[in-house]
């Protein structure tokens, strides 16, 4: 049976570390199918939470000024197309 057909919800940081711990307490067999991509996961988890909090808050920020700018893009863009096919309409 596939990992990802067990698992659908995301790993909360606590499974994560969980796994970890018994991963390098050698309690897991990383032979067994499956067992390596848990780990896997479950390094990007922990590491991703650990790494920089403030990751996440940029990333918000970044998304923000991305949809305001094409806010304010699509409005220039719609006048200029006009202003174009007005003077070629004649």
């Amino acid at each position: 049976m596939r990992l990802d057909t067990l698992r659908t919800d995301p790993m909360s940081l606590e499974e994560a570390d969980r796994i970890r711990a018994n991963f390098d307490r050698g309690a897991l067999d990383p032979r067994l199918p499956g067992t390596m991509e848990l780990v896997s996961e479950a390094r990007r988890r922990s590491d991703s939470a650990t790494l920089d909090p403030r990751r996440a808050a940029h990333s918000g920020r970044r998304a923000r000024w991305l949809v305001a700018g094409c806010c304010m893009a699509i409005p220039v863009v719609s006048f200029v197309l006009a202003l174009f096919f007005l003077s070629h309409a004649s």
